[in-house]
């Protein structure tokens, strides 16, 4: 079973991240962890750079707030996991289900 698009980030709401490696098993196969005693949500390793983007893209953009730590946890991640190329190859039109190679 997948999750449903959206279903995750629902239950993510408006927590934060934290980077610690997501388990998994909470969301089938799906490596999210969502913490809702503490607010947090954790994710795979390979998406810490691209969510760290966002955040400082949003912070620069659009001035959201992030404590100090955040910002230098965000920044120290952005340069950790560069932006790759990758190219998604869709396995099973009829279930979705897909596999992500990176280059």
């Amino acid at each position: 079973m997948f999750p449903v698009v959206g279903e995750l980030n629902a239950y993510r709401k408006n927590f934060r991240f934290d980077f610690e490696e997501a388990s998994g098993g909470q969301y089938g196969e799906c490596k999210f962890d969502v913490l809702f005693k503490d607010k947090r949500a954790r994710v795979k390793e390979e998406l810490s750079g691209v969510i760290a983007r966002d955040y400082l893209y949003f912070n620069k953009q659009y001035k959201m707030k992030l404590s100090n730590q955040e910002l230098k946890k965000y920044q120290a991640l952005n340069h950790q996991y560069l932006l790759r190329l990758c190219i998604i190859y869709w396995n099973d039109k009829k279930s979705g289900a897909f596999k992500i190679y990176y280059v």
